[in-house]
C-alpha cells in the first residue's frame, strides 16, 4: 500500500490492501514456523507477505494477527501495557461501511456502499483515470480505541486509522462520526491486483502492543517486486463473537466530488457483553 500521506496534497492516494489465502503445496519457500499457522489460518497470506517482503515481516504479520485475537488481554511489549478506557457494562458496537465512488463512461458519478466480496477497478494505469476510489465510515457507541488496518493484495499491512498529524486520533468519542480520509481525499487502487480486506479493530483498552507493532512493520517498505505473490483469498480471522446487522445503523449522508448528497446506512456490529474488544473484517477483489 502507497503511504497515506504523500497522496495528501493529490486529492487522494492509490490504496491496494487487503490478503489471500494461497495454497502451501504451491509455494516453493518455506514458510518461517509461526503461531498463526499453528490455529490453522492465514498461513497462505504469510507465505505472501515472506515471499515480497521478507521472513521477518511475516512474522511481525503473524504476530499482529494473534494480538487481534487475544480477546482483549494486554499483551506486553517492551515492558509497558495500555491504559484502560473508561469499563462500561454496555456492549461495544460499531457502525461500518465503506463507500465507493465510480465514475461511468459518460462521466457520472455514482456513490454506493460496498460488500463483502464485491470488486472495484484501478485506474488500468492510465492517467486519464484514478478508478475507483472510497472512503471509510465509522462510529463506535461508546469512548474506545480503534485501530483500522488495510492488508492489500502484496500481503502488506497499512494502518489507516488513527492517522498522524491529523485530527483522526485514538480514543474515538462516543457517537462521534468519523470518515475516513477527511474531506476531498480519497483511497484509490493501485496496480497490484488481488484480494483486499480491512480489519476494524475497537477496544476499550488503549492497545499499545498493536500500536508498537504497527510502528516496526512500517520499517518495511512497500517495494513491490515485480513478479510478486498476490493475495487471492480473504483471510478471515476467527470470528469473535459479535451480531451484525445489516443497514441497521444510523442515517449518514456524505457528498460526492459533483456535491451530490447521497445518504447511507452502515452496518451495525455489536459484540458480546462483556468482551472488551470487537473485531470486524471487510474485503473485496481488485481488478
Amino acid at each position: 500500500m502507497i503511504d497515506f500521506m504523500s497522496k495528501l496534497a493529490r486529492g487522494y492516494f492509490r490504496f491496494s490492501v487487503l490478503l489471500l489465502i494461497i495454497p502451501l503445496d504451491a509455494c516453493m519457500v518455506t514458510l518461517p514456523v509461526l503461531s498463526s499457522v499453528a490455529l490453522g489460518f492465514g498461513q497462505s497470506f504469510l507465505q505472501a507477505a515472506s515471499e515480497n517482503y521478507s521472513r521477518d515481516y511475516a512474522q511481525q504479520v503473524d504476530t499482529l494477527f494473534v494480538s487481534l485475537l487475544d480477546k482483549g488481554e494486554m499483551r506486553k511489549v517492551g515492558g509497558e501495557v495500555g491504559k484502560e478506557a473508561p469499563a462500561t457494562e454496555t456492549p461495544l458496537a460499531l457502525e461500518v461501511a465503506l463507500l465507493v465512488q465510480k465514475r461511468t463512461v459518460d462521466g457520472r458519478v455514482h456513490l454506493l456502499p460496498l460488500n463483502d466480496g464485491e470488486t472495484l477497478y484501478d485506474g488500468g494505469g492510465s492517467s486519464l483515470s484514478v478508478g475507483d476510489r472510497f472512503k471509510v465510515s465509522v462510529r463506535s457507541n461508546q469512548r474506545c480505541y480503534v485501530y483500522i488496518l488495510g492488508l492489500d493484495a502484496s500481503a502488506y499491512v497499512s494502518t489507516i486509522f488513527p492517522v498522524p498529524k491529523s485530527s483522526l486520533q485514538n480514543p474515538v468519542m462516543a457517537d462521534s462520526h468519523y470518515l475516513i480520509p477527511e474531506k476531498d481525499i480519497w483511497l484509490g487502487l493501485d496496480a497490484i491486483k488481488g484480494v483486499e480486506q480491512i480489519y476494524f479493530f475497537a477496544s476499550r483498552t488503549r492497545r499499545s502492543d498493536i500500536e508498537k507493532l504497527l510502528v516496526q512493520m512500517a520499517g518495511t517498505h512497500r517495494d513491490v517486486p515485480s513478479e510478486y505473490q498476490p493475495v487471492t483469498e480473504a483471510v478471515l480471522l476467527p470470528r469473535r463473537g459479535y451480531s451484525r446487522r445489516s443497514g441497521a445503523g444510523r442515517r449518514e449522508v456524505m457528498h460526492t466530488d459533483e456535491g451530490q448528497p447521497v445518504a447511507y446506512r452502515p452496518d451495525l456490529f455489536v459484540s458480546i457483553a462483556g468482551d472488551k474488544d470487537l473485531l470486524v473484517t471487510r474485503w473485496f477483489f481488485h481488478r
